[in-house]
């Protein structure tokens, strides 16, 4: 049967409000319309010949009110601007729909499930989907749509055709609202504002989405731990549908598959507009920049030292908790990071992966490397004012100078200990966590640890003094 005869068929059965749309169905498109007179108007759409384009962008419309009304937008004549965005509109009722956005207002209520809408459009598209009712129809399989937007996508599934081509990444897309949303991703930019916190979003349903938080509203609950949020669902099902076609590996979400089969690519889209450097994520782009900004909005507590980043944050405060939560399957010694714990690992392997170019000498860990490359490296010294040692890592400069200042920040929770260093206070908390103790057979003092109970015997108990002086 033919598509357009199929949903006539359809019609046909369909209560009697929706009969005159058996009547004025456009066979270009598939819409339905309510009149003769609405059916005319859109027909136009299809007819280059009807269209009025603007001289200035080249966008076009079907009616020329429209087109003068959009004229305006360059003249600057009449317009009319958001008091919140100062976005500019020529039209009010426009302007007021928008303004909603901002301030909330939901005026329009449907009266089948008591859901609220900014725009009384976007209401009536909803009551439609309570109704079954899909107004949009392909005229190569007969499946409907509820917009014309949907229908545009799922036409692409038949021509291939993808006309709105990113220039940074060759990405396509079949709507050139969607090319505007994904440039924003490399132009950093964030045009959605919130304008309760003024926190910016790329996509307005991030923002959307967002002003929930404020509202304290959360209405997507998970049937199996009631959780919030439906990506959390994926966390409950073993479906990985999305496969990668270069070595078979699985994932749960279709963006996952897509930023990983970039390893195999090599394709990096994302590049840094400050040092050129190249990423195959946005995310990591916008991790990245953050590299050549002074901004550290993430503040310590207990010390008040700042960070880029939030897990960074999270790791530094272990070291005053203590908090090791990865361990190692060998020996029993935990870290603070995953990372940490991965390097110990691989001294258990005893594989000697990374090799220093300039002397061969082999390393457990690329961060060991790095740091014996330092002794190689001319590179910048840190020279301390106090005393005239040389270091060549900030890190360990940093904790020599404590000695002169004689800060201490690392506070033992237990006794009010402070100390210079977190390895020091990490060893006088063993005084306090370790029920075996190490008693001097001579005198009977107890010690924590085996290595200075023998300490002490040599400096206390010893006849002899085990250190000689060959001068």
């Amino acid at each position: 049967m033919d598509p357009m005869d199929q949903k006539a068929q359809t019609l046909s059965n369909a209560p009697s409000f929706l009969m005159a749309l058996r009547a004025n169905l456009c066979h270009e498109c598939g819409k339905s319309f309510e009149s003769t007179s609405a059916l005319k108007t859109h027909r136009k759409s299809h007819s280059v010949q009807w269209l009025y384009g603007c001289s200035t962008c080249g966008k076009q419309y079907t009616r020329k009110k429209e087109l003068s009304l959009h004229q305006r937008l360059h003249t600057n004549e009449s317009l009319l601007y958001c008091a919140y965005c100062k976005r500019k509109f020529t039209r009010k009722r426009d302007l007021i729909c928008h303004e909603r956005s901002h301030t909330g207002e939901k005026p329009f209520l449907c009266t089948l499930c008591g859901t609220s809408f900014s725009r009384r459009s976007t209401l009536k598209l909803h009551i439609q989907r309570h109704k079954g009712i899909k107004l949009y129809q392909c005229d190569q399989c007969g499946m409907s749509f509820h917009t014309s937007a949907a229908l545009k996508i799922h036409k692409a599934i038949h021509t291939g055709e993808k006309p709105f081509a990113c220039h940074q990444c060759d990405k396509r897309f079949v709507l050139k609202a969607h090319l505007d949303i994904h440039l924003h991703k490399h132009a950093g930019e964030t045009p959605y504002s919130c304008s309760v916190c003024g926190k910016a979003f790329k996509w307005k349903q991030s923002l959307t989405t967002h002003q929930l938080t404020h509202q304290e509203q959360r209405p997507f609950k998970c049937p199996d731990c009631d959780c919030h949020l439906k990506s959390h669902q994926l966390i409950h099902s073993s479906e990985t549908p999305y496969k990668c076609s270069h070595c078979g590996k699985a994932f749960k979400r279709r963006n996952s598959l897509k930023v990983y089969e970039r390893i195999h690519t090599g394709k990096k889209p994302y590049s840094c507009d400050q040092c050129g450097k190249n990423f195959v994520s946005s995310s990591e782009l916008s991790v990245h920049r953050r590299v050549h900004s002074d901004e550290r909005n993430y503040k310590c507590s207990e010390c008040e030292k700042t960070f880029r980043y939030m897990p960074s944050l999270k790791v530094h405060q272990r070291t005053h908790s203590m908090e090791r939560p990865y361990h190692c399957r060998e020996c029993g010694k935990s870290f603070i990071a995953s990372s940490h714990l991965r390097t110990h690992e691989e001294m258990h392997k005893n594989e000697q992966r990374h090799h220093c170019t300039e002397c061969g000498q082999g390393f457990n860990c690329s961060s060991t490397l790095k740091s014996h490359q330092m002794t190689h490296s001319t590179r910048t010294e840190f020279r301390c004012d106090d005393c005239g040692k040389i270091f060549i890592r900030k890190d360990t400069f940093k904790i020599h100078q404590q000695i002169h200042t004689g800060a201490r920040v690392y506070n033992c929770s237990e006794c009010g200990n402070s100390f210079s260093s977190s390895s020091n206070l990490q060893r006088h908390l063993q005084n306090h966590k370790v029920k075996t103790m190490y008693h001097c057979s001579e005198c009977e003092k107890s010690f924590s640890s085996v290595a200075y109970l023998r300490k002490h015997q040599l400096a206390v108990h010893a006849a002899e003094a085990p250190y000689v002086c060959t001068e």
